[in-house]
This record gives structure tokens, sequence and C-alpha cells, in this order.
């Protein structure tokens, strides 16, 4: 959903870059972002990097978020 979202942004020229592999970047995973420590503990750890058009410098954001406990 991030990455269709990012896309929609690139193609209205929010983001720069020739292609969408230029302009950002998700990463969602084990061995990317989370450890199989932080999934079993219920850990959701997204990295989105961002080729903003202003300020013309790389934009990451990393999000954490704790999974409901049943």
């Amino acid at each position: 959903m991030i990455e269709n979202y990012l896309t929609v942004l690139w193609r209205q020229g929010a983001l720069a870059g020739a292609k969408p592999e230029h302009a950002f970047y998700v990463a969602c995973g084990l061995n990317q972002t989370m450890t199989a420590q932080d999934i079993l503990e219920g850990k959701l750890i997204v990295e989105i990097g961002m080729a903003a058009v202003r300020p013309a410098e790389f934009i990451v954001l990393r999000f954490s978020h704790k999974m409901q406990e049943s």
C-alpha cells in the first residue's frame, strides 16, 4: 500500500527521479528491518526513503508499531 501511494506521488511530480526506484524505497521484513525477535514480540518496522523535490535531500522515515497482543 505504501509503494502504491508513493508511486502516485511520484507520478504527480512530488518525488524526484526518472524511475520510481530512484524516487523512493520501502523496506519491511525479516532481515531487512526486523529481526526474528522483533517478529516474535509483535513489532512491525517499516523504513521509507523518499527523494522529495524540495528539499533536494533524500528523506528516510522509520516507523515501528507494536502489534496487538491476543
